[in-house]
């Protein structure tokens, strides 16, 4: 299943100026591979089995980061993607990851305020 999204993800690069030009009078984010990664990871996620009851939302981007992972290391080992965009995609990366930590940290920091009031 990730080949198959792999192969749609980088199918569809824009490789000369016209195609970018098509793909911006329909739609900006087409040709983007930021957003082609998330809404598959976000697609691969949705579709992955739960454990029969609901997942936290900590699970769920636990989940969501490592999918992500996983097709970044698939699409980096293409040798068609330039090493500008290896380089995009791992800023992207290493963004979510970021925010991943933050939010956990805030969570934390949320749930020792809410104990110190209560």
């Amino acid at each position: 299943m990730l080949r198959q999204y792999l192969r749609k993800l980088t199918s569809t690069v824009a490789t000369t100026a016209n195609d970018a030009t098509k793909a911006s009078l329909r739609d900006p984010l087409e040709f983007s591979l930021c957003y082609k990664l998330r809404r598959d990871a976000l697609e691969i996620t949705a579709r992955m089995p739960g454990d029969g009851k609901g997942l936290s939302a900590d699970a769920r981007s636990k989940r969501l980061l490592w999918v992500q992972s996983r097709l970044i290391e698939a699409m980096c080992s293409d040798p068609s993607l330039s090493d500008r965009q290896r380089s995009v995609l791992m800023t992207f990366h290493s963004k979510a990851v970021r925010d991943l930590i933050a939010d956990r940290r805030g969570a934390r920091l949320r749930t020792n305020l809410v104990r110190i009031a209560a």
